[in-house]
């Protein structure tokens, strides 16, 4: 992943399915992989192994909300997530999407993952359009 101007997101406490399915939906130049690191002596969650940031477009924030629409079996999903600006402050966000109770599940997934990470708004207009 090239150094880019562009918001990132950092997604937390992943599973190592998580991050393969991730990978399955997101372009290649678009993420990358980081393992959790921990002090020495301390152990982890050992259902967690990885963190993912990925560069905000409107192609990615579609393929994070395929990839929660694929865990419509609960009723919600809680996501911890950093964004990152470009100057790398970051902001530490813990999103419950609720993914059941639409009529249009898909739209509604969108615009909880738009409003919780604080994006930018014309993402939703991009997507639904099918830009990239």
């Amino acid at each position: 992943m090239d150094a880019d101007p562009a918001p990132r997101l950092r997604l937390l406490d992943l599973s190592a399915l998580d991050v393969s399915e991730l990978k399955r939906l997101l372009p290649p130049e678009s993420y990358e992989v980081e393992k959790e690191q921990l002090p020495p002596g301390q152990h982890g969650d050992l259902g967690v192994t990885a963190a993912m940031v990925v560069l905000v477009s409107p192609l990615v924030i579609q393929a994070i909300t395929a990839w929660l629409m694929k865990k419509r079996q609960r009723q919600s999903i809680v996501l911890t997530i950093e964004k990152i600006a470009p100057d790398s402050t970051t902001e530490r966000r813990s999103l419950e999407i609720n993914l059941s109770g639409s009529e249009a599940p898909h739209a509604d997934v969108l615009q909880q993952i738009v409003r919780g990470m604080r994006l930018d708004p014309a993402i939703v207009t991009t997507v639904a359009r099918g830009d990239q």
